[in-house]
């Protein structure tokens, strides 16, 4: 018995080893096939190979004109093309390894096309966010319309979908504050909120109610940007959620300062700061910080400002956060411009400028020119003045044609 299991198992191992090698030959065909019509098609002028190629040891191809991509992909019957952009999609997922984020909305389009509207919708998600993170918010606003396009309307009892809407919406109405366009971006805060609802999120209830409460502080509606951080901030108590009570409390603060209450926004702030070093919310540790440094200049508490802001600028540096480095450094110009300190105030309003351009803040390149011209003109740099609050001019008129 012992020797028929022995032969039994021979046979099993030969046959499994005939089996892999019949399906590494065939595999083998199959790539010298498809290297064989790459060929053909280039010797017959109808793809070139690319210069380089985005994976090292592959080498990419692509039709020598676009009407001849179109027309082969159109005679490709749509059930194998959703299997060769399903394919495709897992191929770069697999080859892309730690850049697969760079690769997140192509591997999503692959998805789509591939009818796969769930994974389409969590790698645009991704490409989104890779967007938003280096400030390319056309990029990121675009994605996140795909994802809220792909995801089915919201069901009564589909709370991850409608977790996955409010996630989104929050990513678009985040876009489209940075361009300035605030109704669209109340709109997206407001559905985000009815998403959150329906999902009985409560955390995500507050941050949209904070995110119209932003929206309403960027239109100088202060009343209405308290009422809407207060929802928020009643909200994150009663839930716990520290980081969301800090980031309404301090919208609230600025909006006191905004109003000429700079006793109770300092109040205010100073809790604001408590609360988010006891928690490690370093980000609003260091706009409660920037906050404090914008009061205490108002109170012509100059050394005072400079200090908070500087502790707020290396917060902001630590995380990353350009645009914050960019309004605390306008801020840092200001306070030296107010002492005095002309020098010093132009070479914060040059970095803040240039971290402007780098990540493509028209609000923030208007600003810090406007700032730049008017010391550059208390230099008697006037020539230079006047350039700057020139181009100053013309990105306010260009974002602002009503």
């Amino acid at each position: 018995a012992a020797a028929e299991r022995l032969a039994s198992d021979g046979r099993a191992g030969r046959s499994a080893r005939v089996q892999n090698d019949m399906r590494a030959t065939r595999d083998i065909a199959s790539i010298m096939r498809t290297l064989n019509a790459l060929e053909t098609l280039r010797a017959r002028g109808l793809t070139v190979a690319g210069p380089v190629s985005s994976f090292a040891g592959t080498q990419e191809f692509m039709f020598k004109h676009a009407l001849l991509h179109q027309v082969t992909y159109d005679s490709v019957l749509k059930r194998q093309r959703r299997q060769y952009h399903t394919q495709a999609g897992e191929w770069l997922i697999e080859r892309s390894g730690e850049r697969v984020a760079e690769y997140a909305g192509l591997i999503g389009e692959h998805f789509e096309r591939a009818g796969d509207a769930d994974r389409a919708a969590d790698w645009y998600a991704r490409a989104a966010t890779q967007a938003q993170a280096i400030y390319a918010s056309d990029v990121a606003a675009e994605h996140y319309r795909k994802v809220l396009r792909l995801l089915p309307t919201a069901e009564e009892r589909d709370v991850a979908g409608a977790m996955r809407k409010a996630a989104a919406y929050e990513g678009l109405g985040e876009m489209l504050l940075w361009q300035g366009r605030y109704s669209d971006a109340a709109a997206s805060y407001t559905a985000m909120r009815s998403a959150a609802e329906l999902a009985g999120d409560s955390i995500a209830q507050a941050r949209a109610w904070y995110g119209l409460a932003e929206v309403r502080e960027r239109q100088a509606d202060y009343l209405a940007a308290q009422a809407s951080a207060a929802q928020a901030e009643q909200i994150a108590q009663r839930v716990g959620a520290q980081v969301e009570r800090a980031m309404a409390q301090q919208l609230q603060a600025w909006c006191l300062f905004q109003q000429g209450d700079a006793a109770a926004a300092l109040e205010r702030a100073e809790n604001v700061l408590l609360l988010a070093t006891e928690h490690d919310a370093l980000r609003e540790m260091g706009r409660a910080l920037n906050l404090l440094g914008v009061i205490h200049k108002a109170a012509a508490n100059f050394p005072q400002a400079s200090r908070a802001m500087r502790s707020a600028l290396e917060l902001h540096r630590e995380l990353g956060d350009r645009l914050r480095v960019g309004g605390t450094l306008n801020n840092l110009g200001l306070t030296a411009e107010s002492s005095g300190d002309y020098a010093a105030a132009a070479q914060h309003y040059g970095e803040a400028l240039a971290i402007a351009r780098e990540i493509n803040d028209p609000e923030l390149e208007c600003q810090s020119l406007a700032n730049l011209g008017g010391t550059l003109v208390s230099l008697g740099r006037f020539a230079e003045g006047e350039q700057s609050l020139r181009q100053a001019l013309r990105i306010a008129v260009a974002n602002n044609p009503g």
